[in-house]
C-alpha cells in the first residue's frame, strides 16, 4: 500500500514523500527512512525498487525529495549543522514515526549522499527525542573517499555513530573503495559492510538491465537480511 505525503523540510520547503506499507496483514517490523543520492529523487528506480523490497519484507518505508532536488539547486555539504537537508531527513523521520505505534524501531537509511546526512545526523545526536527508536543505520553505497584521500569528517561520523550499522557496497565502487570503507570501519563493533560483486558505486555493471537488477537485488537481501537481525 502507498500513501503520498507532504513534509515541511528546510527553508520552509514542501517536500513530496510516498509511504510504502507492507502488502501483507502481519505485524509490521518498524520503519525506514530512505533517502536518495545527491543526483537522484525520491523516484530513482534504486530507491523506488528498495523501497518496495524493503516493504515486502515487512517494513514501512518513507522514501523523500530533499529540497534542492525540488528546486533544481545542489545539495549542502553535510557537515554543515544548518544544512537544510538534515531538517529535510528530520521531517522524514518524525513523518515515520508518527506513522507507526510508538514502540515500532525506526531505521535511519539513504542512498550515497542520502545515506551521509543520516550518518552525519546520528553522529551529531541531532534526532531529539526520536533518537532513542532509531536501531540503526542503514547506508547503500558510502563515498567514503578514494584511498589517496578519504573524506576525515566522513570517518569520524561514521565511527561516532552507536547503532548498528550497514554499508551496502559495491566491490568495484570508486567512491567508496572497499579497502578505505574497511579502514573506516575498523574496530567499530557494530559496524558490517554487505559486499556487492561486480557493483559500482550505484551497482551498475557490464551487460545490461539484467544483471544491474540482479546486482540490485543483492543489495536489497542483504539489507533485508541485516535488519531481520536488528529483530
Amino acid at each position: 500500500m502507498t500513501q503520498r505525503l507532504t513534509l515541511l523540510g528546510g527553508r520552509g520547503r514542501e517536500l513530496a514523500a510516498v509511504l510504502d506499507r507492507p502488502r501483507s496483514h502481519g505485524a509490521v517490523h518498524g520503519g525506514v527512512v530512505l533517502a536518495h543520492g545527491a543526483g537522484g529523487t525520491s523516484q530513482t528506480p534504486f530507491i523506488a525498487r528498495a523501497a518496495a523490497g524493503l516493504a515486502d519484507a515487512g517494513w514501512a518505508v518513507l522514501r523523500f525529495d530533499f529540497g534542492y532536488a525540488l528546486a533544481g539547486g545542489r545539495p549542502s555539504r553535510v557537515d554543515r549543522p544548518d544544512a537544510p537537508e538534515r531538517t529535510d531527513y528530520l521531517a522524514a523521520l518524525g513523518a515515520l514515526a508518527d506513522a507507526l505505534p510508538a514502540d515500532s524501531p525506526l531505521i535511519a537509511a539513504g542512498k550515497s549522499y542520502g545515506g551521509r546526512i543520516a550518518t552525519f545526523l546520528l553522529a551529531a545526536g541531532e534526532a531529539g527525542p526520536l533518537l532513542d527508536r532509531v536501531a540503526g543505520l542503514l547506508v547503500f553505497g558510502y563515498p567514503v573517499g578514494r584511498p589517496a584521500g578519504p573524506r576525515p569528517a566522513d570517518v569520524a561520523a561514521l565511527r561516532t555513530v552507536d547503532r548498528p550499522i550497514l554499508v551496502v557496497q559495491g566491490s568495484r565502487d570508486s567512491l567508496g573503495p572497499l579497502e578505505t570503507l574497511d579502514a573506516a570501519l575498523e574496530g567499530v563493533p557494530k559496524a558490517r559492510i554487505a559486499i556487492v560483486e561486480g557493483g559500482d558505486h550505484s551497482y551498475r555493471a557490464a551487460g545490461g538491465r539484467d544483471v544491474v537488477a540482479r546486482l540490485e537485488d543483492r543489495a536489497i537481501a542483504a539489507a533485508t537480511e541485516w535488519l531481520s537481525g536488528l529483530l
